[in-house]
């Protein structure tokens, strides 16, 4: 579903006047009401991210909307630890959410996964442990900046790089054939959301039947999503118990 569509009525802002009961142009011909729609949209569709991304399985799901990949990558420079990988603003395309896994280069250009580790969860510094420069074999995120232990003895373009999944690409007042970037049969939970939030503060009868129907489609969505690693055959496995 697309976000506006005026004049065929197909878009989540006209699907918003019609369950608002705001009708046509209630809310597209309307700047403020536009305004908080749109607002109201977009909480819920960082919501439904969030809820898709805990559910997906091992299937990665990204917001269709992004142009590039969800990897970022860095130079290492030789004897540096601490690295800014991501950026943390939704316009670049890089406002991650979840590091899914971190990858290397060593000195020959050959890639190798590094281990997470967490200082808090160790008894000891790991700047002293790991002191002397090598090939690193852990990494820490400590907010945007990744840590490597121990740091590389050696400098390489675009020798680390960080896989993760992040949020969506936000709608703007302004969007018309945007459409949400995830599966279309589930778009309808975005006006829905909105409708809600609209309505809890001038129609409680109305809410309380939206809040009904949100909570049966995002009850699909977690089926939906938590089912998509169809391409993955399953594995039985015998449970051996000894009776020694």
């Amino acid at each position: 579903m697309v976000y506006s569509d005026a004049s065929t009525r197909q878009g989540l802002i006209q699907s918003c006047e019609d369950t608002t009961g705001l009708g046509a142009a209630g809310i597209s011909g309307v700047a403020a009401k536009l305004q908080s729609f749109t607002r109201w949209i977009n909480e819920r569709y960082l919501e439904i991210t969030g809820f898709i991304i805990s559910c997906d399985g091992r299937w990665q799901w990204d917001d269709s909307n992004h142009a590039k990949s969800p990897v970022a990558t860095t130079a290492l420079v030789s004897g540096q630890r601490d690295y800014t990988v991501l950026a943390a603003t939704p316009s670049s395309g890089q406002d991650w959410l979840e590091v899914e896994k971190v990858e290397i280069k060593d000195s020959n250009g050959d890639l190798y996964y590094l281990t997470p580790i967490d200082e808090k969860l160790t008894n000891q510094s790991l700047e002293e442990t790991y002191e002397t420069s090598g090939s690193p074999v852990f990494y820490d995120f400590i907010g945007a900046s990744i840590k490597l232990y121990p740091a590389t003895d050696y400098s390489l373009a675009a020798g680390l790089k960080v896989h993760f999944k992040r949020a969506p690409l936000l709608f703007t007042t302004s969007d018309t054939t945007k459409i949400p970037g995830f599966a279309s049969i589930f778009h309808k939970y975005l006006s829905l959301g909105a409708s809600f939030d609209y309505c809890i503060s001038n129609d409680m009868v109305r809410a309380n039947n939206l809040k009904v129907l949100m909570a049966e489609i995002k009850a699909d969505i977690k089926k939906f999503y938590s089912k998509r690693s169809k391409f993955e055959k399953p594995i039985l496995s015998i449970n051996y118990q000894s009776y020694k």
